[in-house]
């Protein structure tokens, strides 16, 4: 989701076909069954929200990302009923400003808040008490020029991962190492049987990434294709999960010289959450629409949920989630799903679960 799903593409040249439904080989498959063993609790929030395209949480804070306003972030004590603790970040070019947040690259790195922006990545430290933009910036690295933007970013050890759709890679994710900025890239390109061009795998293998807490693997699941995979550290790929029981993939073209149309495709997975124990998966069925003949918008085909695995690929279950869900995260301890709906709120809804069984 880089940061919003829902895009017009433009059509330029044929370049292949794929038949999505081809055989799978060396992969797990797994079916959800939905969850029903929660309550939803509704939280009103003293600032409004405005389009809260994402949000993360550690043990005590949430933090909401409001993409229509000049400040960026919210912050909620979750100790205390999400009590407002104040708001930091703003858009610009001058010291402690962002000039282009991604979303994608928002996440709690340890004790310190990780915001991934247009050319660095930074280590934030958020003081205990109220927040009015007094944030320190612990770490800082620039991004080197050839993965300028680069999306999705985790950090594993010495590495800052992501992906930078202009690439051209032999693999799906990039990679430079903070301490001597050389570049690289890992984890192979899922083997489905689909032909695709060089030059169009970063964007039929759009991916979404989250790194476990204690930095020794990492998740990836894909937008175009229900697929789950489990990577070490090292970015070999360990478990690969296929998800049954979706909308099929049909057959659809890759087009473009440097962009590709996924024309009638079906998206299914926009966002990835993830905690020590469990990979949550945000599940946004959608389809491409022809708007006229040379734009296609992926518009919704079915309401948004929250797909549970546990980190060896088994699935745990899936959430169907109110209409207008924007953003979502999880708590620490599995308890709570945090969610904000509607691009204007005042609200933000708490799923409470009793129990995670694995089906």
């Amino acid at each position: 989701m880089s940061n919003i799903i829902n895009r017009a593409i433009f059509i330029i040249l044929v370049l292949c076909m794929i038949n999505c439904s081809s055989p799978i080989k060396n992969i797990n498959h797994v079916s959800l069954s939905y969850k029903q063993n929660f309550s939803i609790d509704s939280v009103e929030t003293k600032p409004i929200l405005l389009n809260p395209i994402n949000m993360t949480a550690n043990d005590s804070l949430l933090i909401v990302y409001n993409f229509k306003t000049d400040t960026l972030f919210r912050v909620f004590d979750i100790n205390k009923n999400f009590k407002y603790k104040g708001w930091f970040g703003l858009r610009g070019k001058g010291p402690k400003e962002f000039l282009s947040v991604s979303s994608s690259g928002l996440r709690f790195h340890k004790e310190l808040f990780q915001v991934s922006d247009l050319r660095k990545i930074e280590l934030l430290r958020l003081p205990p008490g109220e927040i009015k933009n007094n944030f320190s910036i612990e770490e800082s690295y620039m991004i080197p020029g050839i993965l300028l933007a680069l999306n999705k970013v985790i950090i594993i050890d010495d590495l800052i991962c992501g992906v930078n759709r202009r690439n051209i890679s032999p693999k799906s994710i990039d990679f430079f190492n903070k301490n001597t900025n050389k570049v690289g890239s890992f984890v192979e390109y899922p083997n489905l049987q689909v032909e695709v061009p060089d030059n169009m795998r970063r964007v039929v293998f759009d991916n979404l990434i989250d790194v476990r807490p204690d930095g020794k693997t990492f998740a990836v699941i894909y937008h175009f294709f229900p697929l789950l995979r489990i990577c070490d550290k090292n970015g070999n790929v360990v478990t690969e999960t296929y998800i049954d029981g979706l909308p099929e993939q049909i057959k659809f073209r890759a087009l473009g010289k440097k962009e590709t149309n996924l024309l009638n495709g079906i998206g299914y997975y926009s966002d990835i959450k993830t905690t020590q124990r469990y990979i949550y998966a945000l599940f946004e069925p959608q389809q491409g629409e022809k708007r006229n003949e040379r734009i296609y918008d992926l518009v919704p085909i079915g309401e948004k949920e929250v797909h549970i695995f546990d980190w060896t690929g088994n699935g745990i279950g899936r959430i169907k989630l109110a209409k207008g869900a924007m953003s979502f995260t999880p708590s620490n301890d599995d308890k709570y799903l945090y969610i904000s709906n509607d691009r204007f709120t005042n609200k933000l809804y708490v799923y409470k679960f009793k129990s995670y069984q694995k089906d």
